[in-house]
């Protein structure tokens, strides 16, 4: 259903109207949201619990941990990120798990540090994560599926000083917000996330819509 201006609340009329429509900024008072790590935006900002990842999301965008607002990351024509390092056995354990998500969500590919050196055996087993969309053997090695080219990445891996193998990894903003927020009676077909003013940085729930594969390019041809 197409969104109207007058189903907004108030608050996000004035966020929009200050903000800067860019692709590199989205503003309030001066500030990129995705930056800001004040305890509150406008009156009317909720935060819910992501359904696989255990922070909080806005319904403006920002994420929430333990500690307070999660600072997030960005580049230059891009779009916010942020970086969740993961133990190996955490994930592993979350397989065997069999708890079933509602989502799988997409890694951003372009900001994995990847580690082309890791031997591949032939026939060797995989598991698939039930909510991020990446794969993990019982060696611990990980992978995702590169968009457009299906070229596997391996993960490179990291070390805590108590031995836990740890992979980093990076996953969009846009995204989240719309797992949390926005309903979708179909995941396996609205698994495309569109901006509707075409701002990357403007990641309110308002902005954001399901749409499918074929939408997706309609739109974006536009």
């Amino acid at each position: 259903m197409e969104k109207l201006l007058s189903d907004l609340p108030l608050d996000y009329l004035k966020f929009l109207y200050k903000s800067n429509n860019s692709i590199d900024s989205f503003q309030v008072n001066g500030k990129n949201v995705y930056e800001d790590e004040n305890s509150e935006l406008y009156s009317d900002e909720e935060f819910k619990t992501h359904g696989g990842i255990n922070i909080g999301v806005s319904n403006y965008g920002r994420l929430k941990a333990k500690n307070g607002i999660i600072k997030q990351e960005m580049v230059k024509s891009g779009y916010p990120f942020i970086v969740f390092p993961y133990k190996i056995a955490d994930l592993q354990n979350e397989i065997l798990d069999k708890k079933i998500y509602k989502f799988r969500t997409p890694i951003a590919n372009t900001y994995i540090t990847e580690d082309k050196n890791i031997p591949e055996i032939k026939y060797e087993k995989y598991d698939e994560h039930p909510y991020l969309q990446i794969c993990i053997n019982k060696r611990g090695f990980v992978f995702t599926i590169e968009y457009g080219t299906n070229r596997k990445i391996f993960f490179s891996t990291s070390e805590t000083k108590n031995g836990d193998k740890i992979v980093s990894i990076p996953i969009y903003i846009y995204r989240l917000v719309a797992e949390t927020w926005i309903d979708n009676p179909n995941p396996k077909v609205y698994n495309q996330v569109h901006h509707i003013v075409n701002n990357g940085c403007n990641n309110t729930k308002y902005n954001l819509m399901w749409v499918d594969n074929d939408q997706h390019r309609i739109i974006e041809k536009r």
